[in-house]
């Protein structure tokens, strides 16, 4: 005979799950952001002078991080 999970367990396991599609998430958009700060940096110490677009993606990526870790805090718990 096949024994139930107990009545937490799955809720557990899914709760669990979320958190880490949460943090996966968080992690890759900051990791996107550094990228491209990191790009527009060194652009910038070439004397380069980035177009609106290029510093829009960084004010875009900025904005997903901040969303992405506000999700993910919101989905672990503190």
């Amino acid at each position: 005979m096949a024994h139930a999970a107990p009545a937490g367990h799955t809720t557990f396991i899914a709760t669990r799950d979320v958190c880490t599609t949460a943090m996966a998430a968080a992690d890759s958009a900051e990791n996107d952001y550094n990228a491209i700060k990191k790009d527009l940096e060194r652009r910038i110490a070439d004397e380069g002078h980035p177009d609106n677009s290029e510093l829009q993606a960084l004010q875009d990526a900025d904005a997903k991080h901040v969303m992405t870790a506000s999700q993910a805090q919101r989905a672990c718990g503190p």
